[in-house]
């Protein structure tokens, strides 16, 4: 499941929106630090991916694989589409992730296990608010707060 290993702290325009061209380099290999257009993001700032984890860098490499080859997707294409080869809401997408396991997510689903994962592994407040690329450390903290092991 690439979503799963990729999604981490993305919101849901942030995925949906993601093409293939800004996941690649010139020579086409995942990047380490994934720049997010303003147009992408939320209050249309800068934002950063990191793709470091190196299972979640394999999976991602699988992925656009099957989608440049198999798909014969062209690298100004989306990441994630629907069944339909359109572009794909969140909510279609998180149908088709979790649907067959039986789960039902929301778009913060990922987003808050997210933060309580970094949180649980001992990550600051202010780290997880860099992350998370909140403004406000209040926003931050609704999603620390509902940490079970708090």
């Amino acid at each position: 499941m690439v979503a799963l290993s990729f999604y981490s702290g993305l919101r849901a325009k942030e995925v949906a929106n993601i093409n293939l061209d800004v996941l690649l380099d010139r020579r086409g290999r995942v990047k380490e630090i994934v720049p997010l257009d303003p147009s992408m993001t939320k209050g249309a700032e800068f934002g950063e991916i990191y793709v470091c984890h190196l299972e979640a860098r394999a999976n991602i490499v699988a992925f656009i694989r099957k989608r440049l080859v198999d798909d014969k997707a062209a690298r100004h294409d989306r990441l994630f589409l629907s069944y339909l080869n359109k572009p794909i809401s969140m909510r279609q997408l998180l149908k088709m992730l979790f649907a067959p396991a039986g789960i039902k997510a929301t778009s913060h689903s990922s987003r808050r296990s997210f933060a309580i994962s970094l949180d649980q592994g001992g990550a600051s407040i202010k780290e997880i608010q860099a992350l998370m690329r909140h403004g406000n450390i209040t926003s931050t903290m609704g999603y620390v707060t509902t940490n079970p092991a708090r």
